[in-house]
């Protein structure tokens, strides 16, 4: 009896393991319906948002603060800014965390955030690239599963990591955008009382 508590103990955690990796294989086959792969092999996913009745240099401004209340420091992540052209672009960082050997890792994939603004519509592109430097993905992730089939029915290791991986930053992109088409929407608030006072 002691033998087979032994090993009840010994398969559980691989039993919990393999159910938790087909819950994410299956939700990030079904998140990378909504990403593409440009030329470069770099993974990218695209939103427009509509805004009724809005002129392009209102919208431009909400792209603005939305980016200043997004990252710590707007101006260092702005490559480029012009309202003329209607377009904002950002290289940054998206941290997204996965679970390794049952602790939680932060890591970041490196991005580039393209706002492109007209009126009464804004379009926002984020593209993850690969990058370098301590705990940045270093991988194209258009070149690697789930992007591209596994090479065999089950996945091995490299696959799991890149499908983790990818699903987490899929996550992280999708709060970008939440929080960003909210903005743009409904304005961002300064946190200021105001004048009536």
């Amino acid at each position: 009896m002691k033998h087979l508590i032994i090993i009840f103990c010994l398969l559980f955690p691989v039993v919990v393991f393999a159910q938790k990796w087909s819950a994410i294989e299956g939700r990030a086959t079904e998140a990378v319906k909504k990403w593409q792969v440009n030329e470069n092999g770099e993974a990218y996913y695209q939103v427009i948002v509509e805004v009724d009745s809005t002129s392009k240099k209102e919208l431009f401004r909400r792209a603005e603060a939305s980016i200043a209340k997004l990252y710590n420091d707007a101006k260092k992540v702005t490559e480029a800014n012009d309202p003329e052209e209607g377009y904002i672009l950002i290289k940054g960082l998206i941290p997204f965390s996965v679970f390794s050997l049952g602790s939680k890792v932060v890591l970041k994939a490196q991005h580039l955030l393209r706002i492109d603004v007209k009126e009464s519509k804004v379009r926002i592109v984020i593209t993850i690239l690969s990058g370098s430097g301590e705990y940045v993905m270093k991988t194209n992730l258009g070149t690697v599963f789930p992007f591209i089939p596994k090479k065999k029915k089950k996945a091995n290791l490299s696959e799991r990591t890149t499908g983790k991986n990818f699903f987490a930053i899929h996550r992280s992109a999708t709060e970008f955008f939440d929080s960003i088409s909210s903005d743009i929407k409904y304005e961002v608030s300064s946190g200021s009382p105001g004048d009536d006072w």
